[in-house]
């Protein structure tokens, strides 16, 4: 395992570029604006090297930054400045510091921790408080494409842990829980993306594609806290298969929305916390407060199907 990093400058301002490679040729890359995963340059079943993170690899990704803050004192999302983050590596570890120190965010505080290990896992821990009670959105989803970005991911095998997924109206808002059974959303035994994507289903035709939150399973029940796999992605032309693992309760899909630049060509697998309270996008709302500390720990496993 090695790490470096670097520097790279843009209109958003000065910022270092951490890469964390392991030995299976995979290097990874944290942009200290908006603590965003940047890149993720993996082999392929022919030994390959493809990044299949998609975006721009000198720019914030469009959902770059990690966490918005909201309180009674106002009534409209505050987003903490993607160029404001601290960086720094330690061991095999990247870690990232912002604080608000000033404005209606002040003492608004948020941590995100990456490892990168030898057997593909890329762990990231947030760890999140505030000085009184407040809504916090996180957001800073990669969008992947396993193949590359060489097309698109309707072949992309998906399976997700959950029976129940969060409907929507025409604004996005959140309607209830649906059970997932005879619809586009039953994703509990492999099933191609494309297809899926094509289906007569009212919700796809509101979201343009999938942009909702599933309850996931075993969580519903023990609540938040276990770190336990509740996804994974296929993909049959280069063998990569991405598992997605969360101490969350649910966990967001979205693929061909309006958010995405391209319809079909990458997918976000976000976990959130209270699917219940989710809104527009892909971000779970959290209650924070002077005493509550939020953590999360999230961990995406790149590897080869046998």
């Amino acid at each position: 395992m090695t790490a470096n990093y670097s520097y790279a400058d843009d209109a958003s301002g000065p910022g270092r570029l951490f890469t964390l490679r392991n030995d299976r040729d995979m290097a990874v890359t944290i942009s200290e604006r908006g603590a965003a995963l940047m890149s993720w340059w993996a082999p392929d079943r022919y030994g390959r090297l493809a990044d299949v993170v998609l975006g721009d690899p000198d720019c914030v990704p469009e959902h770059g930054h990690v966490a918005d803050l909201a309180s009674e004192r106002f009534s409209t999302l505050r987003r903490m400045a993607p160029a404001a983050w601290r960086g720094f590596m330690d061991g095999r570890c990247v870690s990232l510091r912002q604080m608000a120190t000033h404005g209606a965010a002040d003492g608004f505080t948020v941590e995100v921790h990456y490892r990168l290990d030898d057997e593909g896992r890329l762990s990231i821990d947030h760890v999140v408080s505030a000085p009184e009670e407040s809504t916090l959105e996180l957001g800073s989803t990669p969008r992947f494409n396993l193949n590359g970005g060489r097309g698109d991911v309707g072949d992309h095998m998906l399976q997700i842990d959950a029976d129940y997924y969060l409907k929507i109206d025409r604004a996005g808002l959140p309607l209830g829980l649906a059970p997932v059974g005879g619809t586009a959303f039953d994703f509990r035994k492999p099933a191609a993306i494309g297809p899926r994507l094509g289906w007569p289903d009212v919700q796809i035709g509101l979201a343009g594609g999938f942009d909702h939150c599933y309850r996931l399973g075993e969580h519903a029940d023990r609540g938040p806290g276990l770190l336990r796999a509740v996804a994974q992605v296929y993909d049959p032309r280069s063998g990569r298969r991405l598992q997605v693992a969360t101490t969350e309760v649910g966990l967001c899909l979205c693929i061909g929305s309006t958010a995405e630049s391209a319809q079909g060509t990458g997918f976000r697998l976000q976990p959130c916390s209270h699917p219940e309270q989710l809104g527009v996008g892909q971000a779970a709302a959290v209650i924070l407060g002077p005493r509550r500390v939020f953590r999360r720990t999230t961990v995406y496993q790149l590897s080869l199907q046998p």
